[in-house]
């Protein structure tokens, strides 16, 4: 079971990976600009690729010119970089998601 950031046993006690993985949520990137410009660039540029791949895909969205927008309500996104980690610490891939506030 999942609550939040702490993950519960059947028995009630905690995991002591959820710890390890928490510590890597922290160095998560804030911003696009930030994700490109740092070491793993290209993963992370790889990462967004297969988002907007994914979106364009599910036809979850369509771009369309701000003009063509005018009267409506125009949503804003953000990026949201994760570094996905195993019980172990070790890397298992960098997610890239583009979410709506």
């Amino acid at each position: 079971m999942r609550y939040g950031n702490a993950a519960f046993n059947n028995d009630g006690t905690t995991e002591a990976s959820v710890f390890a993985v928490k510590s890597a949520e922290d160095q998560d990137l804030k911003t696009f600009q930030e994700a490109l410009n740092g070491a793993d660039g290209d993963e992370w540029m790889k990462a967004s690729e297969d988002e907007i791949k994914s979106l364009k895909e599910n036809q979850t969205w369509v771009l369309v010119p701000r003009s063509q927008a005018e009267g409506r309500r125009v949503l804003i996104n953000k990026w949201v970089f994760r570094t996905k980690t195993d019980s172990s610490g070790n890397l298992q891939r960098r997610k890239a998601r583009l979410v709506v506030r």
